[in-house]
């Protein structure tokens, strides 16, 4: 069973905080891998589909847990190609994120809010 998306005030509070390892509660008694959900961005790569454009809150790449799926997820106005992706899934795990997370899209712009809680688009790897 897949969970990707998962409650708008949560991913909205998600987004307001920058590069993130938050998720549903299932994700820190989940054992899905972020590394997982790499390999298989990486591997639609390989499969001639790196330049294959997402839009916002279709699935990427999913892995299986005990507790259900995790899955990365373009949200908030972003979208992007699958290499993309993979630069922001890299992006979480090298935040220290096994399980879940967030990463802006657009840092540039994310440092330029003006505190007004608006998103600016963002990945995702949730439950």
């Amino acid at each position: 069973m897949h969970y990707a998306l998962t409650i708008s005030t949560l991913l909205s509070t998600a987004s307001a905080l920058g590069i993130n390892c938050r998720g549903s509660g299932f994700c820190n008694i989940n054992n899905a891998s972020l590394n997982d959900v790499l390999t298989q961005a990486k591997q639609l790569v390989a499969r001639g589909q790196g330049d294959h454009f997402w839009p916002e809150h279709v699935q990427i790449a999913c892995a299986s847990g005990q507790y259900g799926s995790i899955c990365a997820f373009f949200q908030n106005g972003a979208s992007g190609a699958t290499t993309r992706a993979i630069d922001l899934i890299q992006g979480i795990i090298d935040h220290g994120c096994t399980q879940c997370g967030s990463i802006p899209t657009n840092p540039a712009i994310e440092k330029r809010r003006d505190g007004d809680g608006e998103s600016k688009g963002q990945a995702d790897v949730v439950q």
